[in-house]
């Protein structure tokens, strides 16, 4: 009897589950294709892949463990050391990098010291980014010549025709690279790229890009103590985090940034309006613009106010100290952290804000500001991509 139990029990599992594929198949021919996803983008989409993070055994070709290796290695280094955007930026440029280090089979080492050094306030995650970095930095002082250093000043296309000449070009022990742009598909353009670095191929860009984030960067003690306890004392009493980033440009706070953009506020505190509630929700609006949060403030009786100064990274006073300007990188990643841990996140067009949605990993409760239509939209993070449209 038993036997019989177990074997119908079986036989009802295998139906469900050729039912259910047959249903996934249909579902996608039925409302996917005719929208131009490829099956393998609903399969991805829909969660059916598995991988939702790189391990050792992704990047083991590039991973040194012991700095007497260095000498033998070849390095991938991302530097910012002068003007190389913002931290939005600058996050999509470590991840190409990382993918041109996996590809070429280059340790990968990333410099950021401007406006201080990023090793302040981050760390290396799972893969170690400062393994054999004195080792280069002292090599290039006694020998520049073992460098090629690659900058994306003359524009997209000619930067991205000396990327696929990598093989003739870079012939240097060091390769040193300042970008700011994504290269997901020149990657998956290179054969070469199939071997190595399969799982790009069957996975969505904001999850690649979110898998190489987390990979690299991690916070330090600082940072994540501080954020922690941040979080904690705002939704104390258990209500959801919803939150909001608005990018303005320049303005009064940031006056040395290079363009304005305008929003519609009431728009967006109107549909912030629903969250009113103090004993359900706190509020929280990250801008580059301290009348935008004022503004905020005086309309939500549960806005949580950070009370740090804002600068803008790449774009600051040349009057600020040293310590402000790294106080300010740190006040930027603190709250890019904070976006990634809201339960409801609305969007207005920022690389920062957009990289935060990555992080924060999942579609629900995502809505972005359509500046067109001047409406906030239920969002998932493919569609982010595309509306905004970022390179």
């Amino acid at each position: 009897m038993l036997r019989t139990k177990q074997t119908k029990f079986f036989v009802a599992i295998v139906v469900c589950v050729g039912v259910c594929s047959i249903f996934n198949q249909h579902w996608w021919m039925r409302w996917l294709e005719p929208l131009g996803l490829t099956k393998q983008q609903y399969n991805i989409a829909g969660q059916i892949t598995s991988k939702t993070f790189l391990t050792r055994n992704d990047v083991k070709h590039i991973i040194v463990d012991n700095e007497k290796d260095c000498k033998n290695r070849r390095f991938l280094v991302f530097q910012c050391s002068s003007s190389c955007g913002g931290w939005g930026d600058r996050q999509k440029g470590s991840v190409s990098a990382f993918l041109l280090s996996l590809m070429t089979s280059r340790s990968f080492i990333i410099n950021i010291t401007t406006p201080c050094d990023v090793e302040n306030i981050l760390k290396p995650a799972m893969y170690n980014w400062t393994m054999c970095k004195r080792y280069v930095q002292e090599t290039l002082n006694k020998d520049p010549t073992r460098n090629l250093p690659l900058g994306w000043t003359n524009g997209h296309v000619i930067y991205r025709d000396r990327i696929k000449e990598y093989e003739s070009l870079w012939n240097t022990q060091i390769v040193t690279i300042n970008l700011n742009f994504y290269i997901l598909d020149e990657i998956r353009e290179f054969r070469l790229a199939e071997n190595r670095l399969q799982w790009v191929f069957d996975t969505i860009d904001s999850e690649v890009i979110r898998m190489i984030l987390q990979a690299l960067y991690a916070p330090r003690l600082r940072l994540s103590s501080e954020l922690n306890n941040y979080i904690h004392k705002m939704t104390k009493n258990g209500q959801m985090l919803v939150c909001n980033h608005i990018r303005t440009g320049r303005n009064p706070t940031i006056p040395h940034d290079t363009e304005q953009r305008f929003y519609d506020l009431s728009t967006i505190f109107n549909f912030l309006e629903q969250y009113h509630d103090v004993s359900k929700y706190v509020i929280y609006v990250a801008s580059d613009s301290d009348s935008v949060r004022d503004a905020a403030a005086k309309r939500f009786k549960n806005f949580a106010n950070l009370n740090r100064k804002i600068i803008h990274v790449d774009r600051f006073d040349e009057v600020e100290t040293p310590n402000d300007l790294c106080e300010g990188f740190y006040t930027a990643l603190f709250e890019q952290y904070i976006l990634s841990r809201c339960d409801v996140l609305v969007l207005t067009r920022s690389n920062f804000g957009c990289l935060a949605a990555y992080l924060r990993g999942k579609s629900e409760g995502l809505f972005i500001y359509d500046k067109d239509k001047d409406l906030i939209i239920p969002s998932n993070l493919t569609n982010v991509q595309t509306v905004y449209n970022f390179d």
